[in-house]
């Protein structure tokens, strides 16, 4: 890429998480190799749960803490890691769409939202049994902060439009 775009032109991918080594190699990833001509890998810790799961956190910072341990012990250096970062959430139970804005969920949820430390994240059990869990600017601080601590080049928000990246 870099003959073709130039010396100054960076180039980066997004790779899905896994929590152990073994998870990239058989989802096709050889971080070493990918090390040597790619300047930044995005790791998406986020959709650690979904529509496709049980109800749980998008993306804990336990679980994104373990996802960037299995990623360097791949072979992948932290200072060319970015922190991939959630800007949305998902509703489970009842029916509709399951992915919602940090907006929608804070609505939705009402005074029975609660953040939680450990997994830096937003959560409700609504009236109607529905369950909630989301990320905001408040989640995308905590990941910054474990990005530093981690010593990782940076983060990266996925948000299609729902959330605005926070100041």
């Amino acid at each position: 890429m870099h003959d073709r775009l130039g010396s100054d032109a960076e180039v980066s991918m997004a790779v899905m998480a896994s929590t152990d080594e073994r998870g990239y190699r058989e989802t096709g990833y050889d971080l070493g190799a990918l090390a040597d001509h790619v300047d930044r890998i995005v790791l998406m810790t986020y959709d650690q749960h979904g529509p496709w799961s049980g109800a749980g956190s998008i993306g804990s910072l336990p679980w994104a803490e373990r996802v960037v341990g299995a990623a360097e012990g791949a072979g992948l250096p932290a200072d060319r890691i970015d922190l991939g970062i959630a800007g949305y959430g998902y509703v489970w139970g009842g029916s509709g769409d399951a992915q919602v804005s940090p907006a929608r969920a804070r609505g939705l949820a009402g005074d029975d939202a609660r953040w939680s430390a450990r997994t830096g994240e937003w959560s409700a059990t609504l009236d109607d049994g529905r369950e909630l869990h989301w990320s905001d600017a408040r989640s995308y601080r905590a990941r910054l902060a474990l990005a530093e601590r981690l010593g990782l080049h940076g983060v990266a928000l996925w948000s299609l439009n729902t959330l605005a990246l926070p100041r």
